[in-house]
């Protein structure tokens, strides 16, 4: 150890290397604690640190000024009376002299290197006032300073690499970038951060629903340990797991981006909400969901002699600036016509008896779906229509004028070819276009003079978009839906209006999944179908007809990697795997400026007190050295090349975690003050190749060290 004063120089005596090779008497916790009453000082001690030193720090205060006063160092404590009546705190093994100032305060220090263990000890002051009455200042305990533990990983094995957390290159001695995987800043991946619905699918999983218009993900989980709000629809995780007894379902209005370091596994369901009629009046259309995409819109009630058709459905949503964003017109369900289409109680179509007009059972038209991928016959979008339920009907024969014309789907978009100059991010990632809304019509009408128009029937919403892009491997042994919604499904059984025909379906949105390792889907499956087509029909005899509204269109999923995914990895996607449609290399156009790799628990040997970390790293060829302990050297913080985050927690025998504290970024020192501390550590490392002018990092050694 080497001796300093503030204001006065003393040199290290023989007692007082005694004095710190004893053995320690002062129990491990607080350093620094103060004892017994004071004759007027104020004692006091603190500790910090610099690069590789320790500083012990022992203040003195409301000393008369300029007073002569020691320092008095022991090992034990003592309830002695000095000349003139104030207390002695500790049983004197060294007196060390300290200067004092004309503001009645002094600082004696001790420093040296961290490594040094010292035993605990005692001190006060002792001051002669002007007046030569001797004063006392309360006593100190510190200590024992157990030394520094260092643990360095050197990347030479990945013992240590937690491959959920790891998308970056970890071997040979470094760590270098990987074309995918996103900040991490969100943590991993918690469905229970999103909104507990407190309701079930089908299959018992709990649904929790994360709204990308505003999401704010607790302190909890982010690497930063503060909470941050989301509202792009881009969602960076250093993991991403739902689990089998879990349903996460993204809702709002923009495609969702999940940028993820590790691992994306899905074996529960995840799903793009677009709604469903069972949850809304079959007369509204859908709202725009997840991905833009459009529904159609209903009829309105009309004014007499006012035609009203349905509107057709929301086109294709593309990315701004997609090169074939004008093919996207059209291609949303076209909405079927008022019927009859002038609207005009005139033309209504009566049935007839013996000359007299009894009933009216003429029906407009379902909507079309929306379409987006031909992906064949059993995926296409189709027309609303109605047709005959009776060869026989009651009311007498059909006639022609009492049927519409079928309303038609909605046009495919012309997805592929994948353009060369641009990202599969910015071409793929397609909003389902909605299905049309159906016009008004006369049916039940059965009084000349008291004609009844009922409500044209809403479309269906398309399916939203989806994007996972990862640093590692991509495996969904679940469900992954971008479905299109389905369209209502209409029962009247009293016989009266109104009677409201369905709109059509939405078309299937779309799933883009693409990792540097690997894609794959073996055991469960991508679904990006259409909706269902919705119906109308009547329980009773009256009006034998049934009206169809049409079922949307597949949408379009794609799976890229490094080396082209395989198409027996993918027996239950729907539509079914074409690897020539659907299966990609990942292109240099989707790669991105930052990835990640996180460690597993490293141990401490008792140590829970954190001083600080070192982080070796060539940057651009140069070696740079990141730390939080010497404030010559810069922290590896967010606009660094090397972003460094840091978590503590308790383990049990078994090394499972039992408490954690929060990740802190660029710095450990908040983790000190976290009671949830304890004698394990890891790592989170983010490389950032926007902040270099070459795009060489490597990160060759990380050193964290504990101790006090």
């Amino acid at each position: 150890m080497t001796l300093i004063t503030h204001r006065s120089t003393t040199l290290l005596s023989s007692s007082l290397i005694a004095l710190f090779a004893a053995a320690a008497t002062h129990a491990q916790g607080t350093l620094f604690s103060r004892y017994g009453a004071t004759c007027g000082p104020v004692h006091d001690g603190t500790i910090r640190y610099a690069a590789s030193q320790r500083w012990i720090v022992l203040s003195v205060d409301m000393v008369p000024s300029n007073s002569p006063t020691v320092l008095v160092f022991g090992i034990s404590t003592t309830s002695a009376i000095i000349p003139g009546g104030c207390p002695l705190h500790v049983m004197p093994i060294a007196v060390v002299p300290i200067s004092i100032d004309s503001q009645g305060s002094g600082v004696f220090s001790l420093f040296g290197p961290v490594s040094t263990s010292l035993s605990a000890f005692y001190s006060q002051s002792v001051s002669l006032d002007p007046t030569m009455r001797w004063l006392s200042s309360n006593g100190v305990a510190a200590g024992p300073f157990t030394g520094a533990v260092t643990v360095t990983e050197d990347f030479k094995t990945q013992a240590s690499l937690d491959p959920d957390l790891t998308g970056a290159v970890w071997s040979n001695g470094k760590v270098v970038p990987a074309e995918l995987g996103g900040s991490g800043v969100l943590g991993e991946f918690r469905a229970r951060d999103g909104r507990d619905t407190a309701t079930f699918d089908n299959a018992g999983r709990r649904i929790y629903e994360f709204d990308v218009d505003s999401l704010v993900v607790p302190a909890s989980s982010t690497l930063t340990g503060t909470p941050i709000k989301v509202t792009s629809g881009v969602l960076e995780y250093a993991n991403f797991r739902v689990a089998a007894n879990e349903h996460v379902r993204f809702v709002g209005t923009k495609p969702v981006v999940l940028r993820v370091v590790g691992t994306v596994r899905v074996d529960g369901v995840v799903d793009l909400h677009v709604g469903e009629f069972s949850k809304q009046k079959p007369t509204d259309p859908m709202p725009p969901r997840l991905g833009g995409a459009g529904g159609g819109s209903g009829g309105e009630i009309p004014s007499k002699n006012l035609p009203i058709a349905g509107a057709d459905g929301g086109d294709v949503v593309v990315p701004r600036g997609h090169p074939r964003a004008g093919q996207s017109a059209g291609t949303g369900g076209k909405g079927s016509s008022a019927f009859p289409a002038t609207g005009k109680d005139v033309d209504v179509v009566w049935i007839m008896l013996q000359n007299f007009r009894i009933f009216v059972r003429q029906m407009s038209a379902g909507g079309g779906g929306g379409s987006l991928f031909d992906a064949g016959a059993a995926y296409a979008a189709t027309g609303g229509n109605v047709v005959r339920t009776a060869t026989n009907p009651i009311l007498g024969p059909y006639t022609a004028a009492e049927f519409p014309a079928p309303t038609l789907p909605g046009l495919y978009f012309p997805v592929l070819p994948e353009v060369a100059s641009l990202a599969s991010v910015d071409t793929f990632l397609l909003g389902g276009a909605g299905g049309g809304g159906t016009g008004t019509h006369a049916a039940y009408t059965a009084v000349v003079s008291n004609y009844v128009w009922s409500h044209g029937g809403g479309g269906a919403a398309g399916g939203g978009a989806i994007a996972v892009r990862s640093g590692g491997d991509i495996s969904v042994d679940g469900e992954l839906r971008a479905r299109g919604a389905a369209g209502a499904t209409i029962t009247n059984s009293s016989g009266q209006p109104p009677a409201i025909t369905p709109g059509g379906a939405g078309s299937g949105g779309s799933v883009l999944l693409q990792s540097v390792r690997s894609v794959a889907a073996k055991n469960g499956a991508i679904d990006v179908r259409g909706g269902f087509a919705g119906n109308f029909y009547e329980l009773t005899p009256l009006i034998e007809v049934a009206v169809n509204g049409g079922k949307g269109s597949a949408g379009y999923w794609r799976a890229e990697s490094l080396t082209p995914p395989r198409a027996g990895d993918f027996p239950q996607s729907l539509p079914p795997v074409d690897a020539t449609k659907n299966l990609a290399v990942l292109r240099p156009a989707d790669f991105e400026t930052r990835s990640g790799a996180g460690s597993k628990w490293y141990r401490f040997r008792g140590n829970s007190r954190y001083l600080g970390y070192e982080i070796d790293a060539r940057v651009d060829g140069n070696l740079v050295t990141f730390s939080d302990r010497d404030p010559f050297l810069r922290e590896a913080k967010e606009g660094e090349a090397v972003v460094a985050s840091f978590q503590s927690a308790q383990l049990d025998a078994s090394g499972n975690v039992v408490v954690s504290t929060a990740w802190t970024t660029g710095t450990m020192k908040p983790i000190n003050l976290d009671l949830h501390r304890g004698d394990a550590m890891r790592f989170f490392l983010s490389i950032d190749t926007s902040k270099t002018v070459t795009g060489n990092v490597e990160i060759v050694a990380v050193r964290m060290i504990a101790g006090s």
